[in-house]
């Protein structure tokens, strides 16, 4: 008996080509200062996308015997997300970032630089998901933008490691600090 439809499945697998991932997070950067034509490549499928975790702390408050947690204006957190991609369709958006962490610091020298206010050293980060097939057809609709990571700039960014004893594919783990940033969770945004 012969499969039906099985074309169609694996026209898509081949279709997806070197960017076939288990995930379904896009990564966008966008910097001040960088012309239109730089900016419109720097999309990038990510490999290992997690999302800061903020925490409220909480204090005992004591009375005679009762212990009661009440929370405390204070939110506990690192301003710091990692992501990895693929660098063989992607080596634009690795040589854009190893050209903007050159702004902050340079590490072989030594040298970090101490003025990040200028919004010219500093992007910003967007992160979209897929949230499913767009009714209207349009594939850009599937995907909608979940957090938006300002002020950013790269803190690491490990280096290309060339071999001829694997066929693997070359992936950059970068490290990346923040300012600020809007979540589904962020709600001062609609005031």
């Amino acid at each position: 008996m012969a499969l039906t439809n099985t074309s169609t499945f694996i026209t898509d697998l081949i279709n997806e080509g070197a960017d076939a991932q288990s995930n379904l997070y896009y990564l966008e950067f966008s910097k001040s200062g960088e012309s239109r034509e730089i900016l419109t490549s720097l999309k990038v499928r990510a490999g290992d996308f997690t999302p800061p975790a903020f925490n409220q702390t909480t204090d005992p408050k004591k009375y005679m015997t009762m212990s009661v947690d009440l929370p405390k204006p204070e939110i506990q957190g690192e301003k710091k997300l990692s992501f990895t991609f693929r660098v063989d369709e992607n080596y634009e958006v690795y040589e854009t970032l190893v050209r903007w962490k050159k702004l902050v610091s340079i590490s072989n020298l030594g040298y970090v630089n101490p003025s990040l206010a200028p919004a010219d050293k500093l992007f910003q980060l967007n992160v979209y998901a897929y949230i499913g097939n767009s009714a209207i057809g349009d594939p850009s609709l599937a995907f909608k933008n979940i957090y938006t990571f300002k002020g950013c700039w790269i803190q690491q960014l490990n280096g290309l490691t060339f071999t001829y004893d694997n066929a693997t594919p070359l992936t950059v783990k970068a490290d990346v600090v923040f300012q600020e940033y809007e979540d589904p969770e962020n709600t001062l945004k609609n005031l």
